[in-house]
């Protein structure tokens, strides 16, 4: 059975989506809630609650096949204050800079023959362009330095649930390792692979980008439930926003988020979304916008 190591785990929801396939060996977070909410999941044989800068590889175990890292997005996030992750030998580090903690241990555990075949790391898509590409690029050369070939999809949660929620996963395997033709394509997808990730990439070291993967998910899934179909007509003790809250959230939506709303209110059917509340940037500031998901 193939085993792994989670970093940043929160409640264990890597270990959701693996299943009962893979063997988790060791886990981490610093959080003691999450820690609880771990451990509540999944028992306490394998979840450790402390810093990641303070671990060291042989607190890791045996030798496996996956490490997980879904490293803090607050200073890559359009939402955050573009910090970024820093360098490596910052003496003060970002949230999101636990990266390079993260790349420490790998370095160790290479260092004594130990390096796992695949690493995970999954962010924001902001990762993608923040700072001009910058820190992406950082990224996939510091797996580049640990022997490792990446490539990377940005998956949203869209296709599986109705929310829309994109987060950039980037696959990177040892430069030994043989993959399955039918894991890689040629070009890029449209639905795994957007423009974003494409410029990104086009931005990288020679190396990396000669060495790139497009990885191949097949086509994407058709969403079956929607929202429309799930909230009922007339729903009971539902308590609905007064005329002036309803205001107040249509003034934080951008122009074309107002357009869209018009055209749902226009088109006679019934029409079901949901609003999202987030902070952005505006004439230096950072601002509530209302959003309008599909």
């Amino acid at each position: 059975m193939p085993s792994y190591l989670e970093f940043f785990a929160g409640g264990g929801m890597v270990r959701a989506g693996l299943g009962g396939r893979w063997k988790c060996q060791f886990a981490n977070d610093f959080d003691p809630l999450k820690v609880k909410v771990y451990a509540d999941n999944w028992g306490d044989a394998e979840i450790v609650e402390d810093d990641i800068h303070k671990l060291e590889p042989e607190d890791l175990g045996r030798r496996v096949d996956l490490a997980w890292a879904s490293f803090p997005c607050q200073d890559l996030s359009t939402a955050g204050n573009g910090l970024g992750i820093g360098q490596a030998a910052g003496a003060n580090r970002t949230r999101s800079g636990t990266f390079w903690a993260f790349i420490d241990l790998m370095k160790g555990l290479k260092a004594n023959g130990r390096l796992p075949r695949i690493v995970v790391l999954e962010n924001v898509v902001g990762l993608l362009t923040i700072n001009g590409g910058e820190e992406f690029k950082t990224v996939i050369s510091s797996l580049d330095r640990l022997g490792m070939r990446a490539g990377a999809v940005v998956v949203d949660a869209r296709h599986f649930v109705p929310q829309s929620r994109p987060r950039v996963f980037i696959i990177a395997v040892s430069k030994t390792s043989t993959l399955a033709q039918e894991l890689v394509r040629e070009q890029p997808h449209p639905s795994w692979h957007p423009d974003t990730l494409v410029k990104a990439v086009g931005r990288l070291l020679p190396q990396c980008r000669e060495q790139w993967i497009w990885f191949n998910l097949g086509p994407a899934p058709e969403l079956k439930k929607t929202l429309n179909k799930i909230v009922k007509g007339k729903p009971i003790g539902v308590e609905w926003h007064t005329p002036a809250e309803t205001k107040r959230l249509v003034s934080m939506m951008s122009d074309a988020h107002k357009q869209k709303l018009a055209e749902a209110k226009g088109s006679g059917k019934r029409m079901v979304g949901t609003l999202s509340l987030r902070m952005r940037p505006s004439r230096g500031k950072t601002v509530q916008r209302c959003y309008g998901l599909e």
